[in-house]
Parts: C-alpha cells; structure tokens; sequence
C-alpha cells in the first residue's frame, strides 16, 4: 500500500494511520460541538446587540457561514468543468437541510414557529426555489442569471433587515420586549461588545467547518480501513458530513431554546443554496444543466420546499412526530438515491 498524506505529514500505511484517522475524527466532532456553541452563543448575543431577532441574525451571518462548503464545492466544480456536481450539491443540500438538519433539531427539542418573520421568509425561499428550478430547465446558467441571482439576494437580506430593524423600533417605542429577543434572558448571552459577538460567531463558524472537514476525513480513513466500499462511504459519512455544519448549528441552537436561530438557519441555508451558490456557479463560469439533474431529485427539493414553507406559516411548535416524519423521509431518499 501506498503512504498517506495527512496536512504536511507523510504517513505510511499501518496502526499509525488507525490512529491518525481516529483521532481526526475524535478532534472534529469536539471542533464541531465547540463551534457550535460559539456560533449559537454569539449569534443570540449580535442580535441583542443589533436589536433584531435572532432569526434574522440565523438567516444571514449563521447561514452564510454554514453554507461556505457549498459555496466553494459547487464553484470549484463549475470552474472543473463538472456542472453537475455543482447542482447536485445545491438540490440535494437543501433535501438535507429540510429533512435531516430540522428534522434532528426537532428531535432534540420541539421548536415554536411564530411571527411574521417566519411567514416571510418561508416564502422567500419558495419563490426563489421556483426561480431555480425554472431557470435549470431553461438548460442553462450564464452569468447575466447568475448576477440576477445574487442581486435578488442581496435585495431580499437587506429588505429582511429593514423589516427587523423597523419591527425593534416599533417594539421599543411601545416598551415592549420582542417575542422573538430571547437574547437577554440569559447574562451569558451578553459579551462586552458587538465586536465580541461578532468575533464569537465567526470563530465558531470557521471551527464547525474545519471540525466536519476533520470528520469526514477520519470516517473515511477508518471506513477504508474496515474495507467498507466506497458507495457506502459516499452514501453515508461524506453525505452527511456536507450538512454537518447546518446540522450542529442548529440542532445546538434547538437544544438552547433558540428556534430562531434554528430555524433562521435551514431557512437562510436554502436561500442561500439557490440564489448564492447558484449565482456564484453562473457567475464564475456559464454552464450546460445536465438533463439528469431535472429528474427526480428536483421536485423531491420543491417537494420539501414546500414542506418547509408549511412547517413555518402554520403558528405551531414542529415536535417531535414532524421530526419523526422529516427523518424518516430522509432515510427514505436516500434508499431511492442509491437504488437499495
């Protein structure tokens, strides 16, 4: 067998390696878990200090962050000349996204929908799923529709922005608290500075990325190890390991009690998938959509979609039967994705 290279060591093949990947993974679920708090920490605390909800604060800076895989998997794809990973990427994150990462954070707690922030935003993220699809079945994405994408982001953000900012002002000249501000029910949401909350978010975004990135390796390495096959490997700890930062960011924020930021995430994290990463493929490089990517798999994502939108206008807590039924479909797409 041939020697392994792990950062700039070069290892050859035998227990060492066992042990390299072992700890790999070991070191990444405690990046994982530590940056998780940090981003849930510093999200809850940024928007008390910016006087927003944390919805607001999960749909931009906590989705952007845990959307940064995406992002430069499917451009590196596109400028490689392999669009269709680069849409693959896009669709079947945002499956996980609806199914996986919400329905896990569910499970660990039920979470309340409410407000109008919600409703909007659901919305938003149906529209611009439609957008997608249609432009997927034009057969193509050049970079006028890709800048088109990205400035409808940049216009939806900032309009969700001025709603929040508007909705404090109101809240605060009638001396009342936001439903949704549950930053200050805790001191240790409460850093010195928005500097603080800021540097905690980022931070904590950039440890959940390396963190997966170190898991996934490790899994991989002890999975190659046990001689497990690699469509096993692809189906099971990579799939997952791409919705790893969505994943703990959110299922965190659950167990936290912050739904906002919770459900700001999947809800940002879509949004971002289609309008950001989309735009950033087109705009990079103009590219062919594969037929076979207009077959099944994207009306299972409008399909979730919906789902998604219905979970977050219905003025509800999503509990744990809704988990149960959103996990239950993800094991199910992924027995019709891999024909077992």
């Amino acid at each position: 067998m041939r020697c392994r290279r792990f950062a700039v060591v070069r290892v050859c093949p035998g227990d060492a390696v066992l042990i390299i990947d072992a700890l790999l993974t070991l070191g990444g679920l405690v990046l994982l878990f530590a940056g998780g708090e940090s981003v849930v920490r510093g999200a809850v605390a940024l928007a008390f200090r910016m006087g927003i909800s944390p919805l607001i604060v999960g749909l931009t800076v906590v989705a952007f962050g845990t959307s940064a895989p995406e992002i430069v998997t499917s451009v590196e794809a596109v400028l490689a000349d392999a669009p269709a990973i680069a849409v693959g990427n896009i669709v079947g994150s945002n499956i996980a996204n609806v199914l996986l990462v919400l329905g896990l954070s569910a499970l660990v707690r039920p979470m309340l929908v409410y407000g109008k922030a919600f409703r909007r935003d659901a919305w938003a993220v149906l529209v611009a799923t439609l957008i997608g699809i249609a432009l997927l079945f034009l057969g193509f994405i050049d970079r006028a529709m890709g800048a088109a994408l990205l400035a409808l982001l940049a216009g939806y953000l900032l309009y969700a922005y001025r709603c929040e900012r508007q909705k404090a002002g109101q809240a605060l000249s009638a001396g009342k608290p936001q439903r949704e501000g549950e930053a200050d029910k805790e001191g240790e949401h409460r850093p010195h500075n928005v500097f603080v909350s800021v540097a905690m978010t980022a931070g904590g975004i950039v440890l959940v990325i390396v963190g997966a990135r170190c898991l996934v390796e490790g899994a991989v390495g002890i999975a190659r190890a046990a001689e497990i096959s690699e469509a096993t490997i692809g189906a099971t700890v990579v799939a997952v390991g791409t919705s790893l930062p969505e994943v703990v960011t959110s299922v965190i924020a659950a167990r936290r009690g912050q739904s906002g930021v919770a459900i700001g995430n999947v809800l940002g994290s879509n949004l971002f998938n289609i309008l950001g990463v989309l735009g950033a493929a087109g705009l990079a490089a103009p590219f062919r959509v594969a037929p076979e990517i207009l077959t099944a798999d994207v009306w299972i994502m409008f399909f979730v979609t919906v789902v998604l939108w219905f979970l977050a206008t219905r003025h509800r807590l999503i509990t744990r039967w809704d988990a149960a039924a959103l996990l239950a479909g993800y094991a199910g797409f992924l027995l019709l994705l891999f024909g077992w």
